[in-house]
């Protein structure tokens, strides 16, 4: 690493771990087996992550002056709540008198081992599940007792009538957002892959509404199938592509989520002759991004709850961490059956 001098290294990761002990919001703390030691949570902390001390077994570097140090306890695993980001410089909101107004930044050298990350992972999960509960349930507009209604254009196809549009209400349920770096590449991977998870209905239905606005236009199959995609092109006018290219445009899917709706789910795949006219229409040249190799590359825990999440701001060049928002399990089947009775009445009630 340049510019720091290898003798002071162990002198660094030594106060970037009691800074952490003694200012995170909540901290986990591994024995040297890598099992949980503890879990607490500090009401005097002043930096709001959740963080992860334990002994160094892995590292999230390359560099030999780092690596071949001799280290004991270090901070592996940083989860931002709210504002504060992982790893990075936090404002002193509660600063007394002659302490500095920030927080300075922590080093992601290192990182949780595998071994470590199946330890942790549950008891991580578990707890963004919990925390957005509460923190949800403590809103003035909560889901549950005061939701807050917007108004959004939903689109409906009609063989007959072709395509329509309508304004629905929908009560709209909003979660607790989180953030980690993109050193620590289990998290992200199972973060990405819960979110196509939570995308896979909403994914299949349009789909499905694509091909059935391509398909109801196709007269007749024995002449639609000798059809090349110009000739369907201009036998239609363009109609049909141009109103689904304003249906594409008002929904702002993510190329990932677009990459997913086209090769996963849309009727026929690669053998559907209008295949790629429907890639051009998503503005999606082939291959695989990031994203979805990060979500195919993820470890299946079978203690690791699947959280209902989005991801708010993904992998971009000029950040080291990535956003998500877990939503509250409130209309989740089995639980809240009440509170989700009171909302659906209070839905059907609402004068729009």
């Amino acid at each position: 690493m340049v510019g720091i001098n290898p003798n002071k290294v162990l002198d660094i990761v030594r106060r970037d771990t009691e800074l952490i002990r003694r200012e995170a919001i909540f901290l986990i703390e591994l024995d040297g087996y890598g099992k949980v030691k503890g879990f607490f949570k500090n009401p005097d902390g002043r930096i709001e992550v959740l963080a992860v001390i334990g002994q160094v077994e892995d590292f999230a570097i390359s560099d030999k002056p780092i690596i071949n140090q001799n280290f004991g306890e270090a901070v592996l695993f940083e989860l931002g709540i709210k504002r504060d980001k992982p790893y990075h410089e936090s404002r002193n909101t509660k600063r007394l008198f002659g302490e500095p107004y920030c927080f300075c930044k922590r080093r992601q050298w290192f990182k949780l081992s595998e071994r470590q990350f199946e330890k942790v992972a549950p008891i991580i999960f578990d707890f963004l599940q919990s925390h957005t509960n509460e923190e949800v349930k403590k809103w003035k507009c909560n889901p549950l007792t005061n939701p807050f209604w917007l108004k959004t254009t939903k689109d409906w196809y009609s063989r007959k009538r072709g395509f329509e549009f309508y304004n629905k209400n929908y009560a709209l349920i909003r979660g607790k957002r989180f953030s980690i770096a993109l050193k620590d590449r289990n998290f992200v991977q199972y973060v990405y892959s819960a979110e196509l998870k939570y995308w896979q209905e909403e994914l299949s239905g349009f789909a499905k509404f694509i091909d059935l606005a391509i398909s109801s236009k196709r007269k007749k199959k024995e002449l639609y199938k000798k059809m090349s995609p110009a000739d369907f092109v201009e036998l239609t006018g363009g109609s049909v592509f141009s109103y689904l290219k304003e249906i594409v445009d008002r929904k702002k899917l993510p190329p990932y989520l677009c990459e997913e709706l086209i090769e996963k789910y849309f009727p026929g795949g690669k053998d559907n002759i209008l295949y790629n006219e429907v890639k051009h229409l998503f503005s999606v040249n082939g291959g695989k991004s990031a994203e979805r190799v990060f979500a195919e590359s993820a470890v299946v825990l079978p203690d690791c709850p699947i959280l209902k999440l989005k991801i708010t701001a993904g992998i971009r060049p000029d950040k080291d961490h990535i956003v998500f928002e877990v939503l509250p399990t409130f209309f989740d089947s089995g639980n809240f059956s009440e509170d989700q009775k009171e909302v659906e009445e209070v839905c059907e009630e609402v004068p729009f």
